[in-house]
């Protein structure tokens, strides 16, 4: 139930602001137009802990803390918090009657939901027509100075000198922020990365999220956990969502999230999408042809023997409608198990692969395997909830080869 404020605690809390002099402190921040170029600028702000020091000496902050005691608020830090959070949205030390009811509302929203978590993490070579994007407790938003200064860390610069910010940091547009109710075991990287494997088998693009970063909405002024400046990020050519593809998204995040069940019948399609994001980990194709053939495998097979026959041939018959598309997708994959075998085995490269009479480089197979295998990885998707496990699911594939008058999805 929220708690009232009463006018003997906007009367203290008026007087421990008196004669209080705002402190100030200029701090690098960014400005971002509406085409997204961002410039660094510095700017004056109020220095929240020093004003809050000078408003703490004043005789009348115990009475408040002991008024807040009555309210029976357990948290010792909650008028600190509270303090600081006025500072930080008025940045004046001066009293305004609505910027207090305000703050007041937003700790009874703290104080009801104790455990309500906010994390934001920067969407590394994406791009959409949206501004914002809800997808549940999901939403992709367009970058803010806010995001940026908090990702780049330029607003803890203490020096004159313009802060260096890397080239794809400069170039990112969108976050994504999630939120929700949570205990001091949650892991928020388990929960983004299942947002990010969405998005990787619903279109082509190679989407990267950084870490996540820790935040209030609402400018609510506590101890967050630091967040971790993004090491090495692999800069490529953008991800783009667009509006038809937003409800394919919608039916990939459903369907992961029924991943997060631990089970020993699921476990290969989290091993097999596993090895087809290391695609996105890695600048060496020969690695990703690997890992991708890795991944089609786990899919597509669980026996030891005719592997590649088997691999091959259920292959085509998952992906593929048209005949002559069948035969091709078929000598396809077959040819980059020659090939895969040639890799690391570490021998001399020969298997080659021809389309329309010309031979196709490394990269451009793994293009056409990367299409492959993202289309795989949904029908497996679709096919394991609607047979259960993965032998029922290569028996009706089996199946199908034999009689092509039947369903499979």
């Amino acid at each position: 139930m929220s708690l009232q404020t009463s006018s003997e605690i906007e009367s203290l809390f008026h007087d421990c602001l008196n004669n209080v002099n705002p402190i100030m402190k200029e701090v690098w921040t960014s400005d971002i137009s509406t085409e997204g170029t961002k410039r660094l600028i510095k700017k004056p702000i109020i220095d929240v802990g020093q004003c809050f020091g000078l408003i703490k000496r004043n005789k009348e902050y115990s009475s408040l803390e002991n008024e807040f005691e009555k309210l029976g608020i357990s948290d010792d830090m909650m008028l600190e918090n509270f303090t600081k959070t006025y500072l930080y949205l008025l940045q004046d030390t001066s009293f305004d009657k609505t910027l207090f009811d305000k703050t007041w509302k937003i700790m009874n929203q703290i104080l009801d939901d104790p455990n309500k978590f906010y994390f934001f993490v920067p969407m590394y070579n994406f791009d959409s027509d949206y501004t914002d994007i809800t997808l549940g407790e999901f939403k992709i938003k367009k970058i803010t100075p806010f995001h940026f200064d908090k990702i780049t860390d330029i607003n803890l610069e203490k020096s004159d000198d313009e802060p260096f910010v890397r080239t794809v940091e400069k170039k990112l547009k969108y976050v994504l922020e999630f939120s929700g109710l949570g205990n001091p075991t949650i892991d928020p990287k388990a929960m983004y990365n299942s947002f990010q494997n969405a998005l990787r088998i619903t279109d082509n693009g190679p989407v990267i999220f950084g870490n996540h970063i820790s935040y209030n909405p609402d400018g609510w002024q506590q101890r967050f956990a630091p967040g971790i400046r993004d090491s090495v990020i692999l800069s490529y050519d953008e991800y783009f969502l667009k509006e038809d593809k937003i409800s394919k998204l919608k039916e990939n995040l459903k369907l992961l999230k029924q991943l997060d069940e631990k089970s020993d019948s699921i476990r290969y399609l989290g091993y097999s999408i596993r090895r087809f994001n290391y695609v996105y980990q890695n600048e060496v194709v020969e690695d990703n042809i690997t890992d991708l053939m890795i991944s089609l495998e786990t899919l597509l097979n669980f026996e030891p023997y005719e592997v590649r026959d088997k691999t091959s041939l259920r292959a085509a018959v998952l992906l593929e409608s048209d005949g002559n598309e069948k035969l091709n997708c078929r000598k396809f994959i077959k040819k980059c198990y020659d090939i895969r075998s040639e890799i690391v085995h570490g021998k001399k490269r020969k298997a080659k692969i021809m389309k329309n009479n010309i031979q196709l480089t490394d990269a451009e197979i793994q293009i056409d395997l990367i299409n492959y295998v993202r289309t795989a990885i949904v029908k497996m998707l679709h096919l394991h909830f609607e047979y259960g496990s993965q032998s029922n699911v290569l028996d009706k594939i089996d199946e199908y080869t034999l009689d092509q008058t039947s369903n499979l999805l």
